[in-house]
């Protein structure tokens, strides 16, 4: 019938985007049966130091590695006997690698991401290598700390873009790197870059309750330590191993008070409530140190070894400079040249106004206008946001061919963004053009919190992390 037909045709409209995701969902669902039905497996990989055997499907390695093609179908005796050693593959990495081959997410996690990582390199697995990288870059502070311990566990580099995006993060987020989990798990060459840090923004007293709990969980587990390792008594047991207990012992005291007295010389004890320095912190260090730092609670009295400032953190950034560069609708030759002077950027009726870009945000104090010639200087100017606002100050006369105007202290918080303009401000006379043109153009400012982080992250990377106990 006409309505039977018209009912035909209406499932036909509908029928083929639902097909389409009901056909992803039993393509899914058939690459998941053939990384786990052993009737198809023809290969075998031994993996890790312990040899575990994995069988699997070798065309799908042989289809994504060039090496393990070779290795699996070539004239060694991997290929003959069908069975590949992968000591340096952990069984939750060879997994991962297998599901990417099969067209399937790997199911990357921040554990298990470094050691992905090394083995798509080692490899030769491009396209898994720019997966794990795009992954890494949006790990969550939460688990920034595993990734960072893995890599320093495994002696692997990280890219720079994404070590330097995690300790951006850690700055930014330090008391939330602090209080995730992961910390009590983060190697040691970690915690003394963190504990070194005048940015990282939290308060002793927490950092010092999760270096107890941090230093409690590495001696019951020696990779965690790291550098830190050398610093545990020769007669504790010479470095304590798996197959002990995990009890704890007086033993694995000894061993804790050590690391944390290794770390004691980035700790402001003196920052310190009294009370919670008495019952928390007193008894792990050595007795010089509890002695100065009683000294210090009971009569005001420091040493040279105490640190009894606060830590800086990310609200330090001092009063500089701002690189800037500066456009005009005219005279842009001109203005080039103002950020570093010997420009002569003529006002006039057609041209008022500069605009300022920073490479970063920044908090304003201060614009300066340096004049060239004999000519009167500019009677003022005023500075907009990019959104219009205008930014209060007072200019003044600081020499004899110079102008500055020192910006309110609560209006150079307004700026919400890198960029904002400086126009003339018109009085009845005289003219513009009888006004001296502009030589330079100098902005004084503090880096914004995230901007200064930056910073911080690059001074990092230029002393290469380096940071001993």
């Amino acid at each position: 019938t006409t309505f039977g037909l018209r009912h035909h045709h209406q499932v036909l409209a509908i029928h083929p985007l639902m097909s389409m995701a009901s056909f992803v969902q039993a393509q899914d669902k058939w690459a998941e049966q053939l990384l786990q039905d052993t009737q198809l497996f023809d290969s075998v990989a031994i993996l890790g130091p312990e040899g575990q055997r994995v069988p699997f499907v070798g065309a799908l390695l042989a289809n994504v590695s060039e090496p393990l093609r070779q290795a699996l179908f070539g004239e060694f005796r991997e290929g003959r006997s069908k069975e590949v050693v992968l000591a340096q593959v952990a069984p939750s990495t060879f997994h991962a690698i297998l599901r990417a081959a099969a067209h399937l997410d790997p199911k990357l996690t921040p554990e298990n991401l470094v050691p992905t990582m090394q083995a798509a390199a080692m490899y030769m697995i491009n396209a898994l290598m720019e997966e794990c990288i795009d992954y890494a870059a949006k790990i969550q502070t939460k688990g920034i700390m595993t990734v960072l311990s893995a890599a320093a566990k495994h002696g692997y580099a990280l890219p720079h873009d994404v070590h330097s995006k995690y300790w951006h993060k850690i700055l930014l987020h330090s008391k939330e790197v602090l209080a995730a989990p992961s910390f009590l798990l983060a190697h040691g060459s970690i915690i003394l870059q963190l504990v070194n840090l005048e940015e990282f923004e939290v308060t002793e007293e927490d950092l010092w309750l999760r270096l107890v709990e941090w230093s409690a969980a590495a001696v019951k587990e020696p990779s965690l330590l790291g550098p830190l390792q050398d610093r545990l008594p020769e007669e504790s047991a010479t470095k304590k191993t798996r197959t002990q207990s995990l009890e704890t012992s007086s033993t694995e005291v000894a061993q804790q008070t050590a690391v944390l007295q290794a770390l004691a010389g980035h700790i402001r004890f003196a920052l310190m409530g009294k009370e919670f320095f008495c019952d928390k912190a007193r008894s792990f260090l050595t007795r010089e140190d509890s002695e100065s730092i009683m000294m210090f609670h009971l009569l005001g009295r420091s040493s040279k070894k105490q640190l009894t400032s606060k830590r800086q953190g990310l609200g330090c950034s001092a009063e500089e400079i701002l690189p800037i560069s500066v456009s005009a609708t005219e005279g842009q030759e001109d203005a080039d040249k103002l950020p570093v002077g010997g420009a002569a950027w003529q006002a006039s009726a057609a041209r008022r106004a500069l605009k300022v870009k920073l490479p970063y945000e920044a908090q304003l104090s201060k614009v300066r206008l340096t004049f060239a010639g004999d000519a009167a200087m500019w009677p003022g100017w005023k500075v907009e946001t990019s959104k219009g606002r205008e930014l209060r100050g007072d200019i003044s006369v600081q020499a004899a061919r110079m102008k500055c105007m020192v910006i309110d202290t609560l209006d150079s918080k307004l700026l919400s963004g890198t960029e904002f303009t400086i126009s003339w401000k018109q009085n009845a006379t005289p003219v513009p053009q009888t006004y001296a043109p502009v030589a330079r153009l100098e902005v004084f400012g503090k880096k914004s919190r995230t901007a200064y982080a930056i910073h911080v992250v690059n001074r990092l990377f230029a002393a290469d992390l380096a940071i001993s106990p």
